[in-house]
């Protein structure tokens, strides 16, 4: 096997980086609560599959996305800059802006969607 010198010197950045963000005293929240919401995710799934119409299951669905980028844009905003590397995600203009119309055309319709039905099965 050849050792390829450019490609491990930017292995051992990697391994440099990963070892220096788990040092932040943030690391660990960070860490315990992806856990959390992902398997949070999965067993509120279950729940939504046993419990709910397949509209609001489709509208909270559609939730996650939005919650993910905004959980980034908080991390970033609220100390996630202060680090090397840095954490989180920034608001950059005009991508962030129209995410932010995307997310909110998509949840408005559900919402009115999930509305508009209920009337009808209750006249």
């Amino acid at each position: 096997m050849e050792l390829n010198p450019a490609l491990d010197a930017g292995e051992d950045a990697s391994f440099d980086n990963l070892a220096h963000t788990l040092n932040q005293p943030i690391a660990v929240p960070l860490l315990i609560l992806y856990l959390c919401s992902a398997y949070g995710k999965d067993w509120g799934k279950f729940w939504l599959i046993q419990k709910t119409s397949a509209l609001r299951q489709k509208v909270l669905a559609l939730l996650f996305p939005c919650g993910t980028w905004v959980l980034g844009l908080a991390t970033y905003y609220f100390g996630g800059r202060n680090h090397v590397p840095t954490l989180g995600e920034t608001w950059q203009m005009p991508n962030s802006l129209i995410e932010l119309g995307g997310f909110s055309i998509i949840i408005v319709t559900n919402v009115a969607f999930v509305m508009l039905s209920r009337k009808k099965k209750s006249s």
